[in-house]
């Protein structure tokens, strides 16, 4: 299987389905798993579906769709999905690809000429095919706080925030996953269009497949109340949140399903982009290109000793790697308060998904477990393994921990006043610093949430302590003072190498501005 897995790879005709397997899990030992890890990590509410040769031999809900209350999770709850999305970005756009409108290797300007990198020469190289596949040359989650984790920024707002990223590796040169790239694939696939991504998304893919219930966002989501309501958890405290606001990272992790649905799209994918009743939505040939490596993603001993890996990368939409043996094409998505997971084995006719309405470790685990049981390797009890990694922890995974202390008894060598003003960011806009009763408040003016009180640490350096402790992202501000003692500027970085690599403080480049005259 190995040699065989392999083989593919190197020549480019990775199989898409394969003969069906007599030794797969059956539905009561999927639920029965499926039910372990949901008692062992707890989350609020939990979905999951298992497609086996074309038939979805399992799909079913666990716990509730808002902690306190008795609705229950079902099949047909619908969750958000974050970044399965980019899979359906990438299917839009595969779609056009189909019907001769465009090509992989297009330069993106060729359909937005505004689109503008940092470099020059990238910015005339870069394709669509770039635009999917995490090689950019920007640092992980790069230009986020654009839309993370409440901004509202249009489009154009962030096709013109691209030019003033700055490069951390060489074009195409190594991974580093964005979300940026997705809004500018998105909106390729308007523009040649003529739609919305939503309608487009709904009308070419989600209708057409009978992803019934799913919708582009939630806000086009009507007559129903059978919505698993994300959850945060500060310590052990968990409550539910809204859900996060269209802005137009919704072309990279806004899409709204079912398992039920995501069961549908999964069969398919594996039936050679072909519904059960035989009409086309992709070609096969494009199914395969989709799935085809692109960019090479460095894995550690954990993956090798774990999943068998001897390879894995990123594609079209999707992450792709070897399992002991078997081909695998998956793709993991979080909001805040949410978590998800596709995985298809395509040699083996399968797929499992799995969603949840709260950030504990029950969705990677699961993950691990079902896709153990489907490749028959029985050397490790995942779940166990994970309930280890956590600390032992049986229940819910704490919050991040923020690693910040009680500010130090001694104050900066400036007043506070000299800290106060905007300070303006070329890629992000304006962050303003305010004396209130006490002490300084640090305001974000794309965001609601990001608002906390600044306490000194030392060295001209102050922890960001955010108001809403949820976030788990607080983080250090440094100023710089010029000669005659005035504040010109600030850097930030997060406090917490566990911080969401969406807080992407360390990309702000701070220049306090001159009160107007």
């Amino acid at each position: 299987m190995k040699a065989k897995l392999i083989a593919a790879v190197m020549l480019g005709t990775l199989p898409i389905a394969g003969a069906a397997a007599t030794d797969l899990p059956d539905a009561s030992a999927m639920d029965a798993l499926m039910q372990r890890g949901f008692d062992a990590f707890g989350p609020t509410g939990m979905a999951v579906a298992y497609v086996r040769d074309g038939e979805t031999v399992l799909a079913k809900g666990y716990g509730v769709l808002e902690a306190g209350k008795k609705n229950a999770v079902n099949e047909d709850t619908l969750f958000e999905v974050g970044s399965l999305t980019k899979a359906f970005t990438a299917a839009a756009l595969a779609t056009l690809v189909d019907e001769g409108r465009i090509g992989w290797d297009d330069p993106v300007i060729k359909y937005l000429p505004e689109f503008m990198m940092h470099d020059p020469w990238v910015t005339r190289e870069f394709t669509i095919r770039d635009a999917l596949t995490h090689r950019s040359g920007l640092g992980p989650g790069a230009g986020d706080l654009l839309f993370w984790p409440d901004n509202k920024s249009s489009v154009q707002d962030i096709i013109r925030a691209l030019r003033h990223l700055k490069p951390v590796s060489g074009f195409r040169s190594e991974f580093a996953y964005d979300n940026l790239m997705y809004v500018v694939a998105g909106h390729i696939v308007e523009v040649v269009s003529g739609k919305s991504w939503e309608e487009f998304v709904e009308t070419r893919l989600l209708k057409p497949i009978g992803m019934k219930g799913c919708r582009a966002t939630h806000e086009r989501i009507k007559g129903t109340r059978n919505i698993a309501l994300p959850h945060a958890r500060t310590g052990d405290k968990v409550a539910a949140t809204n859900f996060d606001p269209v802005s137009p990272v919704r072309m990279a992790g806004g899409i709204m399903c079912n398992v039920s649905g995501l069961a549908e799209w999964a069969k398919v994918l594996l039936n050679d982009g072909k519904t059960a009743s035989g009409d086309t939505i992709l070609a096969s040939s494009t199914v395969r290109e989709m799935w085809s490596p692109v960019t090479p993603v460095r894995f550690g001993d954990g993956e090798r000793q774990f999943e068998g890996t001897h390879f894995k990368s990123y594609a079209l939409g999707w992450s792709v790697q070897d399992y002991w043996g078997d081909y695998v094409v998956t793709h993991n998505g979080a909001t805040r308060g949410s978590l998800a997971d596709i995985s298809l084995l395509p040699d083996l006719n399968s797929a499992v998904i799995v969603l949840s309405n709260d950030v504990t470790p029950t969705v990677f685990a699961l993950h691990q477990a079902s896709l153990m049981a489907i490749a028959g390797d029985n050397a490790h009890d995942m779940i166990a393994v994970i309930q280890e990694m956590a600390g032992g922890q049986g229940g819910p995974e704490p919050a991040v921990e923020e690693a910040t202390e009680e500010a130090p008894a001694r104050s900066p060598e400036l007043p506070l006043s000299a800290f106060v003003g905007t300070y303006q960011d070329p890629w992000y806009g304006a962050v303003t610093v305010t004396e209130e009763d006490k002490g300084l408040v640090l305001s974000f003016s794309r965001s609601k949430l990001m608002r906390g009180a600044l306490r000194y640490h030392g060295n001209g350096t102050f922890v960001v302590q955010w108001f809403d402790r949820s976030l788990n992202a607080d983080a250090y501000i440094t100023f710089a003072v010029d000669t005659d003692g005035s504040v010109t500027g600030a850097r930030m970085k997060a406090v917490s190498p566990q911080t969401d690599f969406s807080y992407d403080f360390h990309d702000l480049d701070l220049k306090k501005q001159r009160p107007a005259e």
